[in-house]
């Protein structure tokens, strides 16, 4: 009987390993932290027969949730955790999704806490993060002032300079190209969508 028993606990207490473990494997690393969570939703494959989900429901999830990185974003990505507070709302609607760890008000927050923590407003900040590094590079590509000064946005020229010591180690500095050289300022995105489109890719996958 005694060795039962013991079998019994160790059964219940690997349940309960095993449990925990599925628990933490859940949620994914967000900023830092253990604030996302693994949304299958978000692949564009996903279907849920016995809930009456399909892939136009996805699709309508995706459209909503992620606007802008759902042309790049087709897999189950770490984002935040979202709560379906009303089902019978339509599923591009505001009113139905809130934040799953939202705080309600309190006399310290009266207008409770991570109320804006959600998957759209993630998406747009990367769009909006995206569109001004692109911005900022397409400006220094075709700034006729960094033209003028023979150098590029970190002040780095013909092997000279700011540039100098850096290029020491290239015997063929002064020849072009060098590989170390900051000037002429070499075109990457001007004119050039695939970079810019695989720069949007890169930083949704990332975020």
């Amino acid at each position: 009987p005694s060795s039962a028993v013991h079998l019994l606990v160790i059964s219940v207490m690997r349940t309960i390993v095993l449990f925990t473990l599925v628990k933490f494997v859940k949620s994914c690393v967000l900023h830092g932290t253990d604030s996302g969570v693994c949304d299958f939703r978000l692949d564009s494959n996903y279907v849920d027969k016995a809930n009456g989900w399909t892939k136009w429901h996805t699709r309508q999830y995706r459209r909503w949730h992620l606007p802008n990185c759902r042309w790049h974003v087709k897999y189950p990505a770490c984002v935040p955790e979202m709560e379906d507070v009303d089902p019978s709302l339509p599923i591009q609607s505001a009113e139905r999704w809130k934040p799953k760890h939202r705080i309600p008000p309190n006399p310290e927050f009266p207008n409770g806490r991570f109320q804006n923590f959600t998957i759209r407003n993630k998406d747009l900040w990367i769009h909006q993060a995206t569109q001004q590094i692109i911005n900022e590079r397409l400006g220094n590509e075709t700034s006729r002032k960094l033209e003028k000064k023979e150098a590029n946005e970190f002040g780095e020229g013909k092997c000279e300079g700011d540039d100098e010591q850096r290029c020491k180690q290239w015997p063929i500095c002064k020849s072009s190209p060098s590989g170390c050289h900051g000037y002429p300022i070499q075109p990457r995105m001007y004119r050039n969508q695939d970079c810019q489109m695989a720069f949007e890719a890169y930083f949704c996958y990332i975020n």
